[in-house]
């Protein structure tokens, strides 16, 4: 299979991104809600533990959309894919200690691994959207930093 034909398979058959999108604003808008209302570490663990469930759940709803869910076994991307998946939640522990160190700082740096979660998309979708959703995150970090600057850890998810 060429690279050019896998990456369109890539494309086709996550939708280009959009179910997946989907559930990711989902899950920050639960988490910037409960940040504001009911405390910033149960925003902060509702990011987290429903992170992991990105994926199952844009499984499903590529499922239930009427199309296919997984790539061809012959696709060279079909493993990138699952790497990519895996290795956003091994970093996340490296936000355990910003959040120790001030918690304002999880949602910033949170989307800083976001923006780096999104590089190897590029490539494996060759879609211009992978690389605006990495700058998108960066660019989200820092405005979120700048402009909240000491105030509670919610403000900054209300941005991403």
């Amino acid at each position: 299979m060429e690279v050019s034909d896998a990456q369109r398979e890539v494309r086709t058959v996550f939708v280009g991104g959009f179910w997946g999108q989907l559930v990711s604003a989902v899950l920050w808008l639960v988490s910037a809600a409960l940040s504001t209302w009911v405390s910033p570490r149960a925003g902060i663990t509702q990011i987290v533990l429903g992170g992991f469930l990105i994926f199952p759940l844009t499984q499903l709803l590529l499922r239930l959309s009427g199309g296919r869910s997984r790539v061809s076994r012959e696709n060279p991307l079909h493993w990138l894919g699952m790497q990519v998946a895996f290795t956003l939640p091994l970093s996340m522990l490296l936000l355990v200690p910003v959040a120790e160190f001030h918690l304002n700082l999880f949602y910033p740096a949170l989307m800083v691994l976001l923006g780096a979660h999104y590089l190897p998309f590029i490539f494996s979708t060759a879609c211009a959207c992978s690389a605006r959703y990495a700058r998108f995150w960066w660019a989200a970090a820092l405005s979120s930093r700048t402009i909240c600057r000491d105030r509670s850890a919610w403000a900054a998810g209300w941005v991403g």
